[in-house]
């Protein structure tokens, strides 16, 4: 499964996606993804990376 991160106005959504679904969901919601993880835990920590970038 893929899990994504998603912001449609304004209201974030945590979706599961089959693998096999995974090309129709880019093309419907592509322009809202945030983040995209194999586990809710991976799709969070991008989710955070995008949101609070690490300063350098």
């Amino acid at each position: 499964m893929n899990y994504y991160i998603t912001e449609e106005n304004g209201e974030l959504k945590i979706v599961k996606v089959h693998p096999a679904d995974d090309a129709n969901f880019q093309e419907d919601y592509g322009q809202y993804v945030l983040a995209k993880g194999s586990s809710m835990a991976e799709a969070l920590l991008k989710f955070e990376e995008v949101k609070y970038p690490p300063k350098r």
